[in-house]
């Protein structure tokens, strides 16, 4: 059903959890989608290991240098998961990895990116709005995350958040769509597909943001990509 209606960095409102929720930029970049660089990394598989799960990119795709998740970071697994999330870079902002094909010649903003993130909840974060998404449906949850695109010119909702399993987790969906404007050049349409599943208290974000409308393979892929997700046991 058709719809009309569209970072923050570390702000606490009133944790890291908030700053997820309401800061996830429009893409998996930051803030607008960066130009695809291509990145000295062997292998489809990338496992994440400061929250326990890998994702798997399309073999002729590339994981994208500009995500947060640095391997020295990611190599020291520490108790607190909110400390280490914070040393990341623009953790609410960036994805932990991103991906995408080899730069073409269209307008970069509009190249299909695909990002991975995650955001734990805060040990003593213990307030309305956190209790609410840690029992709202995860339908509910991602629908509320579009709400930081509805001030986008052309914001619509093409697919409302709707149930589906990921990883075995109960998990949502939702399909958008927006116009992208700023310095870098004319407004560029974007659409957005994306998804989201609890882990624990940890919140996982999986956006895909491509040219409107998305052609169908690159929808393939984001479902591919966001199907291959697997969790540590």
């Amino acid at each position: 059903m058709r719809r009309g209606s569209r970072h923050g960095s570390r702000a606490r409102l009133p944790g890291l959890l908030a700053a997820g929720l309401f800061a996830l930029s429009a893409g998996p970049g930051c803030g607008e989608p960066e130009p695809p660089i291509l990145a000295p990394v062997e292998g489809d598989v990338y496992r994440i290991r400061l929250f326990g799960l890998e994702v798997e990119k399309p073999g002729d795709w590339y994981f994208l240098p500009h995500s947060s998740l640095k391997q020295d970071t990611d190599a020291r697994i520490e108790e607190d998961l909110a400390a280490m999330w914070e040393r990341l870079h623009r953790p609410s902002l960036v994805p932990l990895v991103g991906m995408g094909p080899k730069p073409g010649e269209e307008d970069p903003r509009a190249s299909p990116v695909f990002g991975v993130h995650a955001v734990p909840l805060r040990p003593g974060d213990k307030s309305d709005l956190i209790f609410h998404f840690l029992n709202a449906p995860p339908e509910a949850v991602l629908a509320t995350r579009s709400g930081k695109h509805a001030h986008q010119p052309g914001f619509q909702v093409l697919e409302e958040a709707r149930p589906l399993e990921l990883a075995g987790q109960p998990a949502a969906v939702m399909r958008l769509t927006y116009r992208l404007g700023g310095e870098e050049g004319p407004e560029v349409a974007l659409e957005e597909l994306s998804w989201f599943f609890r882990r624990g208290k940890v919140f996982v974000y999986l956006i895909g943001t491509g040219p409107a409308p998305l052609p169908p393979e690159v929808v393939e892929r984001f479902e591919r990509i966001a199907h291959s997700i697997r969790l540590d046991s």
